[in-house]
């Protein structure tokens, strides 16, 4: 479900997502359930805002703090983030 979440991400509504749980043939009423009573609504809005906290703004969104600072962003900016420390430390 995620990695169809992540390449639809202009399409998130409830109905796009119950077609998504439909085509990976996940429990369908379970799923339809699960949606309406928010039930995993509050651990979602609560790894949103940690991820807002921690200065995530955007997916795919990688994090380092081996320099002692915390670095954000693609996998290219984290490889150049861990190159400078090894650098440095050389």
């Amino acid at each position: 479900m995620h990695d169809m979440q992540f390449e639809r991400q202009q399409a998130l509504e409830n109905t796009d997502l119950m077609s998504y749980a439909e085509y990976l043939r996940l429990d369908l009423p379970r799923f339809v359930a699960d949606l309406a009573d928010g039930t995993y609504e509050m651990k979602v809005r609560s790894d949103f805002m940690s991820g807002v906290r921690s200065g995530v703004n955007g997916t795919p969104t990688f994090s380092s703090t081996a320099s002692g600072t915390t670095v954000h962003g693609t996998p290219n900016t984290l490889t150049e983030a861990c190159l400078a420390t090894l650098a440095a430390h050389v």
